[in-house]
Parts: structure tokens; C-alpha cells; sequence
């Protein structure tokens, strides 16, 4: 397994404050329905777009990104190969942090994941990118001072890091993947190693057979 970029393993050393708090917010056991209530599946990533008001979007980039691929003269690259030049982007950010490589680097990802498909491996391994970009762009300081909360940077990297999550999730359903301590989970680059399992749910999470997401459905209480 290749080496993990960023030295994730001291930046995520608790994967409870990203992975399975995150996994235990965003998911519910379905073990059936109580009173005069339905529930009807929904498109997780329709919801988002409802919520976004369509910020986020695998058919358009922001002006910011844009922008910079613009200054940078990558646009031919993010059009003819975007995998090699996500790398060669997070190649440069291992070497030098900077925020808003950082910045471009989770949206390139999280937009390009979903243009690869629900069942492309590729696509899993973007959207745990996206992620792992959009935590270290809120929390890591060898990028500079956290950002103001009501700064709209901060607001897109957490619409980004919610989006790629439940991506990532959604893909990985399928797979019948177990989060046990010691696996490692790919990325663009290396891999992402599980080192503890937390949870805030009351009940053991090893006794639980199936989990759903609760981004998938919607309950609306019948008259």
C-alpha cells in the first residue's frame, strides 16, 4: 500500500471526529416505523442540490476554481485528463500546503466523482478525497488559521465534505465494505488507514446488520 499523503494518520489520529461520528450522524438503523408515519426513498444528491441551491454541481465548476485553473493554465489538463492533474495537484500540496490549492483540489474532486459514476471504483476513491481535503482545509493548521465561520469558503468546504461523505457511503453500500480497525480505505493517492471505531449510538454497532442512509429518504407524517 502506498504511503499516505499529509501524514494522515497524525491529522485523522481520532477517527471519530471525522469518520464515525459523520457515519453514525449520517446514517440510521431502519428497524421499522412507529404511528401514522411514511417514508419514501429519495436521491441523496438531489437533496443536496436542493439545499445548495445547485452550487455544486458535476456540470459546472465556481468562478473561484475556474479562476484558478485559468491562472495556473490547467484548463486543457482538467479537460483532457483530470485524474492525472488531481494528482499532480495533490502531489504539490503534500509538498507545499496551500489553502487554496487545497480549496480547488476537494471541489476538482468531489465534481469529477460524480461525473465517474455511482459503481466506478474511481469515483469512491475521489469522493474519500474530497473529504479527507475538505477536513484538512477546516481543521488543519499547517494550512494557515482555521477560517471564519460565517466565511462562504467554510460553508462550501462543509456543503463539500456532507456531499462526497454521503457519496462515498452511498458507493460503498454496494461493496459490503466493514470499517474495522486496521483497513484501509484507498484514495486518489495512498490509502486512508481506520485506527479506532467510536460512535455515539446507544447500542453496539458490531450487532447491527445493515445500515441505511437517512439522506436517502424522506418520512413525512400521514393525516
Amino acid at each position: 500500500m502506498a504511503a499516505i499523503p499529509y501524514n494522515h494518520r497524525d491529522v485523522l489520529a481520532q477517527p471519530a471526529l471525522w469518520w464515525w461520528r459523520a457515519f453514525a450522524l449520517g446514517v440510521v438503523l431502519v428497524a421499522g416505523c412507529a404511528g401514522p408515519v411514511s417514508v419514501a426513498r429519495v436521491d441523496p444528491l438531489k437533496q443536496f442540490d436542493q439545499l445548495t441551491d445547485g452550487r455544486i454541481s458535476a456540470d459546472a465548476l465556481t468562478a473561484d476554481t475556474r479562476g484558478f485553473l485559468q491562472a495556473h493554465a490547467l484548463e486543457h489538463a482538467w479537460e483532457s485528463d483530470p485524474g492525472a492533474l488531481l494528482r499532480e495537484l495533490d502531489r504539490q500540496t503534500l509538498a507545499t500546503p496551500e489553502r487554496e490549492r487545497l480549496r480547488v483540489l476537494m471541489e476538482l474532486c468531489c465534481v469529477q466523482a460524480e461525473k465517474e459514476g455511482a459503481t466506478s471504483e474511481l469515483g469512491s476513491r475521489l469522493s474519500l478525497a474530497c473529504v479527507v481535503y475538505a477536513y484538512r482545509y477546516l481543521f488543519d493548521a499547517s494550512f494557515g488559521a482555521p477560517l471564519a465561520l460565517q466565511d462562504p469558503r467554510t460553508r462550501r468546504a462543509y456543503e463539500l465534505y456532507n456531499r462526497a461523505l454521503t457519496a462515498y457511503l452511498q458507493r460503498k453500500q454496494a461493496t459490503d465494505t466493514h470499517y474495522h480497525r486496521g483497513v484501509q480505505l484507498p484514495l486518489l493517492n495512498g490509502a486512508l488507514e481506520v485506527n479506532d471505531r467510536q460512535s455515539d449510538l446507544v447500542w453496539d454497532l458490531t450487532r447491527c446488520d445493515t445500515f441505511k442512509l437517512a439522506c436517502e429518504y424522506n418520512g413525512k407524517r400521514r393525516a
